[in-house]
Order: structure tokens, then C-alpha cells, then sequence
């Protein structure tokens, strides 16, 4: 029995794009289940591939478990979502340099506030030795 050259066709239309003669190929849909944090950092490796959630799954979050549940697809974010990932860099970027602002400003008092210390201890230290000199000088003048 031989095949028809329809069921020849259908054969290599399949061939053709099927993932075996394709290694580069992408699944349209994939999905990421397991320990949270771990399910989070393959869904930041998807994303940089090529993927982004679907909108029309609603990702599962098992929290007695701590395990998610996320269906990813080929495409693009939206627009929106572009922007708003920009203004969220962005005030992450301002907190990080309030942060960093802040832990200079407290640095800086702290050395002051050291330097001050040493300072009057310094005074104390030299106001002490005078008195001894001056008590020494009057031990030795009598």
C-alpha cells in the first residue's frame, strides 16, 4: 500500500516544522510549577526568552505548599506594561539612592561624632597631664 500524495504532503509539511527537524524551536505555551523563589527565576529565564504570562490563566499560588504555578506564552508585553516597568526602575533607582544617601549621611555623622570624642577626650587627656605638671611643680617648690 502506498501512500497518497496528499498523505505525502501532510508528511512533509509535518517534518518540516515539527521540533525534531527544528532544535531552535519555542512550544507556543509553557508552564512553570515549583518552589516559588525557583519558579520565579525560570519565569525571569523564560521572559528573556521570548515569553510573557497569559492573561487568560490565572497563576496558581499554593501557599501551604510555597509553590506557584505560572503559564507563560510566546509574545511581547504590552505598552503599558513597558512604561510601567520603567517608572518602577525608576523608583527603585531613587529608593536605592535615598538608601545610599541616607547611609553616607549617617557614616559621616558617626565620624563626626567620633572625631568630636577623640577631640575632647584629647582636651581632657592634656588638661590632666597639665594639672599633674602643675601639682608636680608645686610638690617640688615646697
Amino acid at each position: 500500500m502506498t501512500k497518497s500524495a496528499a498523505g505525502k504532503l501532510v508528511d512533509t509539511i509535518i517534518s518540516a516544522v515539527s521540533p525534531a527537524s527544528t532544535p531552535a524551536a519555542k512550544p507556543y505555551a509553557v508552564t512553570v510549577f515549583g518552589p516559588t523563589t525557583l519558579a520565579l527565576q525560570e519565569v525571569a529565564a523564560h521572559v528573556r526568552n521570548g515569553y510573557v504570562p497569559d492573561i487568560n490563566t490565572p497563576v496558581q499560588i499554593f501557599g501551604a505548599a510555597g509553590t506557584i504555578s505560572i503559564v507563560l506564552v510566546l509574545g511581547n508585553p504590552d505598552q503599558a506594561f513597558i512604561e510601567r516597568a520603567a517608572v518602577t526602575t525608576s523608583d527603585a533607582v531613587a529608593q536605592e539612592e535615598a538608601r545610599f544617601k541616607r547611609l553616607v549621611e549617617e557614616a559621616a555623622q558617626r565620624q563626626i561624632e567620633a572625631t568630636a570624642r577623640a577631640e575632647k577626650e584629647a582636651r581632657r587627656t592634656k588638661l590632666i597631664a597639665e594639672q599633674r605638671a602643675a601639682l608636680a611643680a608645686l610638690e617640688a617648690s615646697e
